[in-house]
C-alpha cells in the first residue's frame, strides 16, 4: 500500500468510529449557545474598555461575536447587511441575545471589541478535540508534531491595509498551528498578505513541538536554528540543489525504500554549516528534500510525518470553502481577524459535536437542521453518527 493511500485509510478509521451527540447539542442555534458558554468563561475577570462601556452602545460582545458565528453556519447571509437584516428576526435575537443591530452598529463594533477574547475561545476549544488522524506509524508522536501554514484571505481594494502584490490585489494572511492528531487549531496570527511567515511560525512555536514546515519557511537556513534553540525540533522542506557537506551516510532499510527515500544522510547545510539530517524523498516524478534535527526517527517515519503536512491545506481548503469565509463581513484588520477567529471556532464546534470535519454535502445538511428542513434522524443518516443515548 503506497503511503498516501495508507494515510487517507488511517484518516477514514478514525472518522468511521462510531460516535454520539445529543439532540441538545445540534438543536437549532445550540452551536451559538455553547460559544457563548465559552465567551462568558474567557472573559471573567476581564476589564471593559472606556467604548465598551459606553451607556449609549445597545450592541456588546457578545451580541456581535454571536451574530457573526450565526452567519458562518447560515447559508444565507453572506454580507453585513444580510446579517443586520437577520438581526430583525425573533429568533436570531433570542439566540444572538442582541437586538436589532443597525448597519452602522455593526460596523462600528469591529474597532471597538477584542479578537484576542476570541483566542482564549480557541486555546478552551482546542484542548478538547476528537483524534482525526489515528495512525498506529506515528504512535503517541502525533501529539506532538504540529503542522505549520499559511494561507491568503483575498480583500478589497479599499482595505489599503491589507498590503500584498498591489492596490488592485490586496489580502490578508491567516497563520496556523495546527496538531496533527486532533486537527486542533493551537496557535493563530493575523497579518498583512505578505507578512513575514518564519515569525509567525516562531510566535506560536514552543519547546516540545515536533513542527512540520513547507519550504517557504527553511528557505534561510538560520530558522533551523531558531526553531532548535527554542527546546522545539522540526521536518522541513528545502529548495532543490543544496549547498551542503556530508558527514555520515546512513543505510537505508526495506521500510525507507518502500517509502520512496532515496538517500538518509547527516550533512552540514549552507554556508554557515548548520548540522542536520538530509532525508531526500522521491514523490511521483519530484524529490522532496527533508531536513530535520531529530536523529531518533527511522528515514521512512520522517518522509511519513511531511507527507501529512497536507491535512492543514486540507483545513484551510475547507475553513474557506465549506465555511464560507470567502466573503468578508468587516474590512478592517480586527473585523477581519474576527471574522476569521470565529470560523475557526466554528470548525472546532462542529468537530467537537460530531467527531469529524463534516464534508460539503454533511454541512449542507446541518445547515438545514439549524434551518428547521432536516430532521435530527436525516441528520444522523447523512454524518454516520449515533445519537447520544439520555
Amino acid at each position: 500500500m503506497c503511503q498516501y493511500t495508507s494515510m487517507a485509510v488511517a484518516a477514514k478509521s478514525s472518522e468511521e468510529r462510531s460516535l454520539s451527540f445529543s439532540e441538545k447539542e445540534l438543536k437549532r442555534y445550540k452551536l451559538v449557545a455553547q460559544f457563548q458558554d465559552l465567551l462568558e468563561s474567557a472573559s471573567k475577570g476581564r476589564t471593559l474598555s472606556k467604548t465598551e462601556l459606553d451607556a449609549r452602545r445597545t450592541l456588546d460582545v457578545e451580541g456581535y461575536f454571536s451574530l457573526m458565528l450565526f452567519t458562518l453556519f447560515n447559508p444565507v447571509i453572506d454580507s453585513m447587511r444580510g446579517a443586520c437584516a437577520a438581526s430583525t428576526l425573533e429568533s436570531v435575537e433570542q439566540a444572538c441575545g442582541s437586538s436589532r443591530v443597525s448597519l452602522g452598529s455593526f460596523s462600528e463594533a469591529q474597532s471597538v471589541f477584542d479578537p484576542e477574547l476570541l483566542e482564549e475561545v480557541i486555546r478552551t476549544l482546542a484542548a478538547d478535540q476528537p483524534e482525526l488522524i489515528a495512525d498506529a506509524r506515528l504512535g503517541k508522536l502525533s501529539n506532538d508534531i504540529k503542522l505549520f501554514d499559511g494561507s491568503l484571505i483575498p480583500a478589497l481594494p479599499r482595505m489599503a491595509w491589507a498590503l500584498w502584490q498591489d492596490d488592485n490585489n490586496r489580502a490578508a494572511k491567516l497563520h496556523l498551528k495546527q496538531s496533527l492528531g486532533t486537527g486542533a487549531v493551537e496557535g493563530v496570527v493575523m497579518t498583512i498578505g505578505n507578512g513575514n511567515e518564519r515569525e509567525a511560525a516562531l510566535k506560536m512555536l514552543k519547546a516540545g513541538d515536533l513542527g512540520v514546515f513547507d519550504r517557504g519557511y527553511a528557505a534561510k537556513y538560520g530558522f533551523i536554528n531558531e526553531v532548535t534553540e527554542r527546546g522545539a525540533s522540526l521536518v522541513a522542506r528545502i529548495r532543490n540543489n543544496p549547498i551542503y557537506e556530508v558527514v555520515t551516510t546512513h543505510v537505508l532499510d526495506e521500510d525507507a525504500r518502500q517509502a520512496g527515500v532515496i538517500s538518509d544522510e547527516d550533512v552540514l547545510l549552507g554556508q554557515n554549516k548548520i548540522a542536520v539530517r538530509m532525508v531526500v524523498v522521491k514523490v511521483a516524478d519530484k524529490c522532496l528534500v527533508l531536513v530535520t534535527d531529530r536523529k531518533n526517527l527511522s528515514a521512512d517515519l520522517i518522509a511519513l510525518i511531511y507527507r501529512y503536512r497536507w491535512q492543514v491545506e486540507l483545513f484551510f481548503k475547507w475553513i474557506k470553502c465549506i465555511l464560507g469565509c470567502r466573503h468578508l463581513l468587516a474590512h478592517s484588520p480586527r473585523g477581519v481577524a474576527i471574522q476569521v477567529y470565529l470560523a475557526l471556532i466554528a470548525a472546532m464546534l462542529l468537530t467537537r459535536i460530531t467527531g469529524k470535519r463534516p464534508s460539503k454535502r454533511q454541512m449542507e445538511m446541518l445547515q438545514f437542521y439549524i434551518l428547521g428542513q432536516c430532521s435530527l434522524k436525516e441528520l444522523e443518516a447523512v454524518l454516520a453518527l449515533k445519537k447520544a443515548r439520555k
